[in-house]
């Protein structure tokens, strides 16, 4: 299944807690089990398990999302 978590905040989360480490750690879990994941997060956002979408807030979010 092909899904796309979203996170207001750059990711990996290093000093901060709360949702980001929630999405963080449900992406790597929904990696494991075989699903395309990928994040759309700020720029400066990284993650070695699944690709990142970098986001600007100068542009709807809706207007973002990739297509697939």
């Amino acid at each position: 299944m092909k899904i796309l978590l979203q996170t207001p905040t750059a990711i990996p989360p290093y000093k901060y807690g709360g949702t980001n480490r929630v999405v963080w750690s449900l992406g790597k879990e929904l990696v494991k089990q075989g699903h395309d994941v990928t994040f759309l997060a700020p720029v400066g956002s990284t993650c070695a398990f699944a690709p990142v979408v970098h986001f600007t807030t100068d542009i709807p979010l809706q207007q973002q999302i990739p297509d697939g």
